[in-house]
């Protein structure tokens, strides 16, 4: 095998990992289009399609910069704001509220060795951030979408291989657009 196929053997997975998660991310957005009203949605839709950057790039690297998270995170206290603005939603409370009880968690969950990573923590903290925009009952449906999801993939990694370390991201970011979608139809 030559360097030259190294190199294009590296590539190939990073571009299908991304192109999935994109794929993921239209499909999340023509939900959230049916469910919620439009600046919301809208609102949402980035909110999935920075967190399906992420996951991809979680899945590639297995690292979640934090940058990125925290970025993600205070975009979505900065949505709460100008929605609260703008009179799309009634308080902005839940996205500081969402921010502060999912980074809780997450923080207490990345605590025990071979637990969740602090960048998954952070990841968790700005999904808190961007759920609140759903209001006090966005909050825990979402939180427990998100634990489902993330069980489910530690059951599979754990069949298939035997390990319970895996990259959390996608689960964290799959988890989040199922609680969304799970509040939407319940609403």
């Amino acid at each position: 095998m030559t360097a030259a196929d190294t190199v294009t053997r590296t590539r190939f997975p990073g571009a299908t990992v991304f192109g999935m998660c994109a794929a993921a991310a239209v499909a999340a957005a023509a939900v959230m289009l049916r469910l919620f009203p439009t600046g919301i949605a809208v609102a949402l839709i980035v909110a999935t399609a920075a967190a399906a950057a992420l996951a991809g790039w979680d899945l590639r690297t297995h690292r979640l910069p934090n940058r990125a998270t925290a970025g993600l995170a205070a975009a979505g206290l900065v949505a709460a704001v100008v929605l609260g603005v703008a009179g799309q939603i009634p308080t902005v409370w839940p996205a500081f509220a969402g921010l502060v009880i999912f980074g809780f968690v997450g923080l207490l969950e990345a605590l025990p060795r071979d637990a969740l990573g602090g960048g998954d923590a952070k990841l968790l903290a700005a999904a808190g951030a961007w759920s609140g925009l759903l209001g006090w009952g966005g909050l825990l449906p979402t939180l427990l979408c998100m634990h489902l999801v993330m069980m489910l993939t530690l059951a599979a990694a754990r069949l298939r291989r035997g390990s319970s370390r895996v990259v959390m991201g996608p689960a964290i970011a799959a988890g989040l657009v199922t609680g969304w979608t799970v509040v939407g139809l319940l609403a």
